[in-house]
């Protein structure tokens, strides 16, 4: 008799694997939407539960994983480097380890040269990006990029998340208020706060982040009852991004779909999805007119895609163009258009691009007193620019120009914006704000609390990032994913903020951009 062969049980998932998804599942769904006293406490419940679940947990198993069964045969941390390449260290670091582990160090030295040094250490003074947060970013960067492997049932749960996010900002702007966190609000604010994310700022961010997951996703990979999911949740997303009434919203998706444009443009299989998802968006947008009760006042962009007749007109086109493709599609399988779509694209973007920044040179260097239209005023970079973004950004940069050799170097301190702005306050006091603690533009925030060399760091470790994720995105849809996502999110940060809120979810694609092709499943 022959005997029984045995079925072969699949390996059983390392510590770090496990810990890493169920953190990803909490931070994709407890995360955006925790708040223990509406708005008035928000940053505070973000920042400490992303502690709490970060330091709690994810680190615990990562140093369980890493630490503590490096020098056993067969151990996890073997299996990871040498999965790669045998000759890799268990620890081995790659560039964009070490430029992350630079910004860190970067970090600590601003802090201990600081003025403030409890302000640094702590964010206080700020937006409470101290060390201790930067410190953790660090460490959730190097647990989640050697985790090994990320799920899918993710994604998924990320669209039912931006879907429920999106729903409430939508009904908060129909002056509906199911959470009743609206209602504590004075009339000031029931402007500038939606939904479970805070300031339409912030909200704009956070769909900056998940949108171009979703949708990069939803053309990648091949779904089924999943797709229809992820079309819903982009079309309330989109008219979120509406209700946010943020420009910076508009910068960070602009970039995302004319870089899957020009991506997409040769392939009619991904191409129709994609066009598929565009006119769900803006069909989202149009929907906004069918809501009860008086609307709250739209900005010029905004009111183009849910007010103006043009908006519509580019639904139609859309949708006609969606059709056209599913049928090209349909009749010749597997055909590729020729390169030369993709070049009359990047032709036309480019020339967008040229058009944009010779008008800016124009309006804010060469002839600043020429009378425009509003519509114009976004290419004009004065005092008033962005809600008073154009003195902070003047006067920040006289800062960093006036400053000293060391503080060139290694800045203020983390978060310690304030301290340097102060004696800008008056100046700002007269444009209508009395005071900031951040320069409302990522990179000159860093620039002047941490130094060039913070900056610097940072941008080594970002672009490196990106430029990985987007290298093995064709074989990796959740590289693709991740890499439009920090994309997106890195430009609408030129004229945003980085904060608790939304920050870590941004840390997160990061770090899966910056993962080693091990992370593939």
């Amino acid at each position: 008799m022959s005997k029984k062969k045995k079925k072969q049980q699949k390996p059983k998932m390392p510590p770090l694997q496990v810990g890493v998804q169920i953190y990803l599942l909490l931070m994709f769904t407890v995360f955006p939407i925790y708040c223990s006293d509406g708005f008035f406490n928000i940053r505070h419940d973000r920042y400490y539960l992303f502690l709490g679940l970060s330091l709690g947990g994810l680190l615990l198993m990562w140093a369980v994983s890493f630490l503590g069964s490096a020098g056993k045969p067969g151990s996890y941390a073997q299996r990871a480097a040498s999965s790669v390449d045998k000759k890799l260290p268990p620890l081995h670091l790659s560039a964009i380890d070490v430029g992350m582990l630079g910004f860190l160090l970067c970090c600590i030295l601003s802090t201990a040269l600081s003025k403030h040094p409890v302000e640094a250490l702590l964010g206080t003074a700020g937006r409470n990006n101290g060390l201790l947060l930067m410190a953790v970013y660090v460490a959730v960067y190097f647990a989640v990029s050697r985790c090994g492997v990320y799920k899918s049932f993710l994604i998924p749960v990320l669209a039912l998340t931006t879907g429920f996010v999106s729903l409430v900002a939508v009904l908060n702007f129909a002056k509906l208020d199911p959470l009743n966190m609206v209602e504590p609000l004075t009339e000031l604010d029931k402007l500038r706060f939606f939904s479970t994310i805070g300031n339409k700022n912030l909200l704009s961010a956070f769909l900056c982040i998940t949108l171009p997951v979703m949708i990069t996703w939803f053309v990648r990979v091949k779904c089924n009852y999943t797709g229809w999911l992820y079309l819903a949740s982009s079309c309330l997303g989109f008219a979120a991004l509406m209700v946010a009434d943020s420009d910076s919203g508009f910068l960070g998706m602009g970039i995302f779909v004319a870089v899957s444009a020009v991506w997409y443009a040769r392939d009619p299989e991904k191409l129709k999805k994609f066009l598929l998802s565009m006119t769900v968006m803006v069909l989202g947008a149009r929907l906004l007119n069918w809501l009860p009760g008086e609307h709250l006042d739209m900005g010029a962009y905004q009111a183009f895609f849910v007010q103006s007749p043009l908006g519509l007109w580019l639904l139609l086109l859309l949708a006609a163009q969606t059709v056209l493709m599913y049928v090209i599609n349909h009749k010749l399988p597997g055909q590729r258009f020729t390169a030369t779509l993709q070049w009359i694209l990047i032709g036309v973007l480019g020339c967008i691009l040229a058009a944009a920044v010779s008008a800016t040179i124009y309006l804010t260097f060469i002839d600043p007193n020429r009378p425009i239209s509003s519509l114009w005023n976004l290419f004009r970079i004065d005092d008033k620019w962005g809600t008073n973004r154009g003195y902070m950004w003047w006067r920040s940069w006289e800062i960093f120009s006036e400053s000293s050799l060391l503080q060139k170097l290694v800045g203020t301190g983390p978060d310690t914006f304030y301290y340097a702005f102060e004696p800008y306050f008056e100046g700002l006091a007269k444009l209508g704000d009395s005071s900031t603690n951040a320069a409302h533009n990522e990179y000159l925030n860093y620039l002047i609390t941490l130094g060039g060399l913070g900056l610097g760091c940072y941008l080594f470790t970002l672009v490196g990032a990106l430029s990985r994720g987007l290298y093995h995105a064709k074989e990796d849809p959740m590289k693709a994913a991740a890499a439009m996502a920090v994309l997106s999110c890195a430009t609408q940060a030129l004229v945003n903020i980085a904060q608790p809120i939304t920050t870590p979810l941004f840390i997160i694609f990061l770090s899966i951009c910056a993962a080693r092709p091990q992370s593939q499943e």
